[in-house]
């Protein structure tokens, strides 16, 4: 027999125990004792068997046709209570709308790896499961729906601070998936070797908060998505009232924005703050590969940033307060600029190979373009020009600051040869700066 609270009962065969005791004359045997091997205190079966919340002893199927639904959520409602393990064996789980949320504090929810265990969402609304609850554990967990979703997330975690999710996967051949995963209001937090493919909506990762909670420290690991919708996606979308993203180690590709930084509350004093990425590539998005449309610090090193489809590699956009700090990274094969700086106090870009942009024309945009009245920022030690095995850039300027106001910079040894039209053009008024060294 399973779990005290569970339904379905199965035949069991214990070995590997030391002494097995059966009280005389009982068919159940859930007060049966048991000694295991090497251990030395006798246990009942049910205390034993309540170690972990199995879905099947409350009654799921896992054929993917059978509706789970009701199984799941009364073992869900048995964990909720008792804490411990939620375990999915091998299996397709079928649901229908919103899993009942997880709250227990401590407790884990454990699958048998990609392809193995699948919970397969047969409604186009509700978020499949949510955390919400402290220092939990979510892994080894495929989530794949059956139909077009709407609006919804697979995996949610609303004040779900100190938790763990790795080796997640959620995708749908079909691009069934709408959202991938949404963290709110939820507080140092361990995300590792996740992969999204394949959805429709608006982002693979949505990270924000609330005034008077938000998000503190998200750490992500290992990290791919592929294939979005090149409309709509976004894959990593770091919103208002989250603070320290921390990136390491992720691939986004083909969706239509990489990485973005936004202020949908705009408060005044909402903005996200303080993104880092090192091993970061975002390759092949329609719109742009980092879009900094709000918030301040952003730090990239090691990166790549290439071959955005229909605009700019990265753009710092006006709402961004700065500061910001590239640094050896390829930014290359972008549509149009490889950066834009329209907003922002204290960029820096250093050691960076920023070349063959301009994509949609030869001499048409540039390697880093600086808005008209930007001030103190820096460019030093680029490769701006062309770069083996490209003959050319393509890029018109390898750098250009446009007519206005901008003072305070330096822009010093760059190596800016191939480009069509030049090297480096300043049109700054400011007098301090230096401008110097640039080939």
């Amino acid at each position: 027999r399973g779990n005290s609270g569970a339904t379905t009962q199965d035949v069991m065969n214990v070995s590997n125990a030391g002494v097995v005791s059966f009280p005389q004359g009982l068919g159940n045997i859930s007060n049966s004792t048991a000694i295991a091997t090497g251990s030395t205190t006798a246990r009942s079966l049910a205390n034993r068997f309540a170690d972990v919340v199995n879905v099947k002893d409350f009654g799921a199927v896992g054929d993917g046709v059978a509706d789970d639904t009701a199984a799941i959520n009364s073992a869900i409602a048995y964990l909720n209570t008792n804490n411990g393990i939620l375990f999915f064996p091998a299996g397709i789980y079928k649901v229908i709308g919103a899993l009942t949320a997880i709250t227990k504090a401590g407790c884990s929810i454990l699958g048998s790896g990609r392809g193995a265990t699948v919970i397969a969402n047969a409604s186009a609304s509700g978020n499949t499961m949510t955390i919400q609850g402290l220092s939990i554990t979510i892994s080894d967990i495929e989530f794949s729906p059956t139909v077009l979703r709407t609006g919804t997330y697979e995996l949610a975690f609303n004040l779900a601070g100190f938790s763990v999710c790795r080796n997640i996967y959620i995708q749908s051949a079909s691009s069934f998936v709408y959202n991938g995963i949404y963290v709110f209001n939820s507080s140092t937090m361990w995300f590792e070797n996740i992969h999204i493919r394949g959805i429709t909506g608006l982002f693979g990762i949505y990270i924000g908060g609330s005034v008077g909670a938000g998000t503190y420290g998200c750490y992500m690991k290992g990290i791919l998505c592929d294939t979005g919708n090149t409309s709509l996606t976004t894959w990593i979308s770091f919103d208002s009232y989250a603070y320290s993203l921390t990136l390491v180690m992720a691939a986004l590709l083909h969706g239509r924005v990489g990485i973005s930084m936004t202020d949908t509350a705009n408060t005044g004093n909402s903005y996200p703050q303080f993104f880092y990425a090192f091993d970061l590539e975002c390759d092949h998005n329609n719109v742009s590969g980092a879009t900094f449309a709000a918030g301040c610090g952003v730090y990239i090193t090691n990166s790549w940033i290439g071959s955005c489809l229909t605009g700019n590699g990265v753009n710092f956009l006006s709402g961004f307060l700065g500061d910001a700090n590239i640094s050896n990274s390829r930014i290359l094969g972008n549509y149009q600029n490889g950066i834009v700086v329209n907003a922002g106090n204290g960029m820096k870009f250093t050691g960076n190979i920023i070349a063959v942009n301009s994509q949609q024309g030869a001499g048409l945009f540039h390697g880093i373009a600086i808005a008209s009245n930007i001030v103190n920022f820096t460019i030093q030690n680029n490769t701006t020009g062309y770069v083996a095995p490209f003959s050319s850039s393509n890029q018109g300027y390898g750098i250009i600051v446009l007519a206005g106001t901008s003072n305070y910079y330096l822009i010093q040894n760059n190596l800016g040869i191939g480009n069509v039209t030049g090297s480096v053009s300043d049109s700054g008024t400011g007098v301090n700066k230096s401008v110097t060294g640039n080939v």
